[in-house]
């Protein structure tokens, strides 16, 4: 009986403002679930959606976010002096994620593509954004900054913004749609190049703090799969954004437990002690290394375990610190799917020390070469003379504070 209410309940008209996600069932598909839904807007518009996820309650909750942002843009009237940022976080955002053709790997590409574009167009208005100067302007810039990602940010502020704009009527036409821009990513000579631009850096970090680590970072075709399996993908993801803002050796970051980890008034430190730090043996220093990204420093606090507990852990359990020769076969296969989703295509060429170096240069405006030498290490000579202290960083923090502020 109660069946065949349902399906009496399946025929009943979507009203505005309803959608059937409660009506219909999500089925099997790739290893996880799909939704086929529809929405009524609140002009009358009947959309139908498509929402994948891994459990039938994580589909049905995406599609009601889905629906809801739907019903709230529908409500939205888009118009040129609308700031093109305001539009970029949710029409373009939304239409990259409820996309049928793109992959999931292609989302998060487009989706870093699109975070390289917001820094650009900030304090732009939909009219002034949507002109060939701008946009044109935008993509070189991107052009110089993340030459492996510009081919994606022409396709995200073209296909998914400015088309869409067109057809909602808001622009008249795409001033960059089958115009040949002189935006090509120039050949890179084979250089020695080991280190990530600030941009690059910035890019993935990002991407790190987002990434879905409930998938294998290896796929198998083995059905009974150990959780300890299952969790290599989120340890090594922690291992290398710890890495990406400490410049951190492997073995180093694995010994780290939650005790180093200072949250004080001025921000986070690392308190790499002299048996943690590689070095000459008899001249290992220990070292405080701040955390100079909030994002990241929330994100630790937020995953806090108890002091003894290893920051990294072992896939197994964070008790135990991971073997730095199992840790450092995976990181490759990473960098690769990194280099993909984000369009830094020198990580696949990249080896997990050249954090370090890395830092060095996304620092080099608020830090002098031996105050960067001291926290980071880079070279023993420049360290040793310099004296790197819990207080002496503290003090670089305020100031580094206050130069991005």
């Amino acid at each position: 009986m109660a069946e065949k209410t349902q399906k009496t309940a399946a025929k009943t008209r979507i009203q505005p403002g309803e959608h059937s996600i409660d009506r219909n069932n999500p089925r099997p598909h790739n290893g996880g679930y799909v939704l086929d839904w529809s929405i009524r807007l609140n002009d009358g518009k009947l959309v139908r959606k498509r929402t994948q996820g891994a459990t039938k309650s994580a589909v049905r909750a995406r599609a009601k976010e889905t629906a809801k942002n739907l019903l709230k843009a529908g409500n939205q009237h888009w118009t040129l002096n609308k700031p093109i940022n305001d539009y970029l976080a949710t029409e373009t955002a939304q239409r990259i994620q409820e996309s049928t053709r793109l992959k999931d790997l292609s989302k998060r590409r487009y989706t870093a593509a699109l975070e390289l574009l917001k820094p650009h167009l900030k304090g732009y208005n939909i009219s002034d954004a949507m002109t060939f100067d701008v946009m044109e302007k935008t993509l070189k810039a991107i052009a110089k900054d993340a030459p492996g990602s510009v081919s994606t940010a022409r396709t995200v502020l073209s296909s998914y913004t400015a088309d869409q704009l067109v057809r909602a009527g808001v622009i008249t036409a795409n001033p960059i749609r089958g115009v040949n821009l002189d935006i090509a990513a120039p050949k890179p000579k084979k250089s020695d190049r080991r280190t990530l631009t600030k941009p690059e850096w910035d890019a993935v970090v990002k991407h790190l703090l987002t990434r879905d680590t409930t998938t294998l970072l290896t796929p198998t075709k083995h059905k009974n799969i150990r959780q300890s399996t299952r969790n290599i993908h989120a340890h090594t993801v922690r291992l290398t954004l710890l890495q990406a803002v400490s410049g951190l050796r492997i073995a180093e970051a694995n010994q780290l437990q939650w005790k180093h980890i200072i949250d004080g008034d001025d921000g986070m430190l690392i308190d790499a002690s002299a048996d943690i730090v590689k070095g000459r043996k008899g001249k290992e220093k220990g070292r405080f290394i701040p955390i100079l990204r909030a994002d990241v420093a929330e994100y630790l606090r937020t995953h806090r375990e108890d002091d003894e507990h290893f920051i990294v852990g072992s896939p197994t359990t964070t008790a135990r610190p991971w073997d730095a020769t199992n840790a450092d076969d995976k990181v490759p296969e990473l960098y690769r799917q990194i280099a993909e989703a984000t369009g830094v295509k020198i990580l696949q060429d990249l080896r997990s020390h050249s954090w370090r170096a890395t830092l060095h240069g996304v620092y080099a405006d608020v830090m002098d070469p031996a105050t960067r030498a001291a926290i980071f290490g880079h070279t023993e000579q420049v360290a040793e003379e310099y004296y790197n202290d819990r207080q002496n960083i503290e003090s670089l923090m305020r100031q580094v504070k206050r130069a991005y502020a």
